[in-house]
């Protein structure tokens, strides 16, 4: 009976034209193009030789006998380098994500996200005990609205507005100024998701928060080590007191395996590659000006663009033809964005050349799109 009603359910995505199945291994002997992946500056090629023995697993959760003085080192590594107080390892971007939204706001208190966050915040807002509301993407207005509104209503209540720096399918930035000006005439806990600014943006590509100067003033960063770092993993910046109450309260910090020493030492190296590379990341925002230029894409430090077209047809067509010519990007459907809302997601590395910019440009120039 099991199978018949699995059956169903993925006939209705089929149905739906939704389906989904993994792709063909992607990485190692690819001679396509790479404007797909999040690795922006290489790393995630990189062939890592962990300096020194270190054993394979934790044993256990951090608060049983899987704490260890090479996580608490790496810790508190990241936090001086990020400027942050305190730093809390993670697994993963998503178990951070889904756990600490869970284990901060309770019954009296308010998450406020906007429509266009990743999944692992909507997941955790739905986790925790607090009222979720949403906010249009990137409306500094509705935002305010909403603010107001909820103040009148609940005025000692903790209120957490979570943002990300770049947002992945659209590539664009948050106004992270104008949002910790308004979180602070509210008194609100400004949660900013650096997934996709670290790397990519800010001094040294510390990401979006340093890059606006607000290292004091946002309550929370989230920094992963799987996309611009090149590895896998997350951290939590924030206060003392934060990380205490994460450390006591978030399911997905408590009941897991902590991060294992040998990912504990990758991280480690995509940390030491970002600190070596000031000048490459610097390289990627100059290359990423001009490649936008050259497209007649708006203005913007962003490396990822998305492109949309009349029908979803279309963009199966024009994605068919650069999978022909050997050049890899996303086609990115619903249900991951709305239905009307699908687009080709192209992602630039400093590892790019003109000659491959050049080739993407020929592809598309006399398509009829739009940038979004």
């Amino acid at each position: 009976m099991h199978e018949e009603i699995f059956e169903a359910r993925l006939q209705h995505v089929r149905h739906k034209d939704v389906y989904r199945s993994l792709p063909r291994p992607y990485g190692e002997g690819s001679c396509e193009i790479d404007f797909a992946s999040n690795d922006y500056l290489g790393f995630a090629s990189q062939h890592v030789s962990v300096p020194r023995a270190v054993p394979l697993g934790a044993s256990g959760s951090r608060l049983l006998t899987g704490n260890s003085k090479s996580v608490e080192s790496f810790e508190e590594e990241v936090a001086e380098f990020f400027e942050s107080p305190k730093a809390l390892a993670f697994c993963s971007g998503y178990s951070l994500g889904v756990g600490v939204l869970a284990a901060l706001a309770r019954n009296d208190d308010i998450i406020i996200l906007d429509q266009a966050i990743h999944a692992c915040w909507v997941d955790g807002a739905k986790l925790s005990s607090a009222t979720t509301y949403y906010f249009r993407h990137n409306d500094l207005s509705h935002l305010r609205t909403r603010l107001t509104r909820l103040r009148q209503r609940r005025p000692r209540s903790l209120v957490y507005v979570v943002v990300e720096s770049i947002y992945s399918m659209g590539g664009d930035l948050a106004p992270l100024v104008e949002m910790s000006r308004l979180c602070a005439q509210f008194d609100a806990l400004l949660i900013v998701d650096e997934a996709h600014g670290v790397g990519v943006l800010g001094r040294g590509g510390k990401g979006g928060v340093v890059h606006a100067n607000l290292e004091k003033q946002v309550f929370a960063r989230v920094v992963t080590f799987g996309k611009g770092l090149g590895g896998a993993g997350a951290v939590w910046l924030s206060s003392q007191l934060s990380c205490a109450q994460v450390v006591n309260f978030c399911h997905s910090f408590i009941y897991t395996t902590a991060v294992s020493p040998t990912a504990v030492a990758v991280m480690q190296t995509g940390l030491r590659y970002l600190k070596d590379s000031a000048m490459k990341v610097l390289a990627l925002q100059q290359k990423v000006e001009k490649f936008r230029c050259q497209l007649s894409a708006p203005p913007s430090l962003s490396p990822i663009l998305s492109l949309r077209m009349d029908s979803f047809a279309d963009l199966v067509r024009v994605y068919s033809c650069l999978k022909a010519s050997k050049i890899n990007v996303s086609l990115i459907r619903s249900p991951t964005v709305r239905r009307g809302y699908e687009r080709l997601r192209i992602v630039f590395h400093s590892s790019n050349s003109a000659a491959e910019v050049q080739k993407l440009v020929e592809e598309i120039k006399n398509e009829s799109y739009q940038w979004i």
